[in-house]
């Protein structure tokens, strides 16, 4: 059975549709990411909450490196981190380690929300508590990929002129054209509001 995802799979979660040059790049590490998964300790039980698409969307989920690096630290999942900084006075919600969490890295207490907040998202059969230890398990699995692609990963200019909007724009088109790509065709939020209408 071919395991490789395969470019359509990644472009699911982008705002457009014909792939760049740094997409092939991304495509290679969620391969690798899925590798991980599907060879480590987290991965048995990942497969069986996920099916094989899903495990597809999950590896292509860690294009929160892409957005990452492309945008530093206002991307939505360090604006989300910051704002919850601001309301709560720690950078995650359900992880106390709060004192191993380095702005501009990969922390692995991301890579475990971002794994169990897609797990809650793509499937709806089961609550899947944040303190299992298979999400640590499998954040575990990919975060010596993540380290090592984080230092030379390279930036999509391409995808920055979906996700900026001026912060003192007046046209509502624009400001909802801007909402619904966040919404809808992003990484972050895809499989909470995209994948209910595709």
């Amino acid at each position: 059975m071919d395991n490789r995802i395969y470019i359509q799979w990644w472009l699911r979660l982008k705002p457009y549709t014909k792939q760049v040059l740094t997409d092939t790049y991304y495509l290679g590490l969620s391969n690798k990411i899925k590798q991980a998964l599907e060879e480590g300790g987290g991965g048995y039980v990942l497969g069986s909450y996920l099916h094989n698409d899903d495990m597809n969307l999950l590896c292509c989920f860690f294009g929160f490196l892409h957005g990452r690096y492309s945008f530093r630290n206002q991307h939505m999942a360090a604006l989300s981190v910051n704002q919850h900084q601001a309301h709560y006075g720690k950078k995650t919600s359900i992880f106390n380690d709060q004192m191993n969490h380095f702005d501009d890295e990969i922390n692995q207490q991301d890579v475990t929300f971002l794994i169990w907040y897609f797990l809650n998202t793509v499937q709806e059969e089961k609550f899947i508590s944040p303190y299992n230890d298979f999400l640590l398990d499998a954040a575990h699995d990919v975060m010596p990929i993540l380290d090592e692609e984080y230092e030379y990963a390279p930036e999509n200019e391409h995808i920055k002129q979906y996700y900026a909007l001026n912060e003192n724009e007046t046209d509502y088109y624009k400001a909802r054209k801007f909402i619904d790509t966040v919404l809808f065709s992003s990484y972050l939020l895809f499989t909470d509001t995209g994948l209910k209408i595709a």
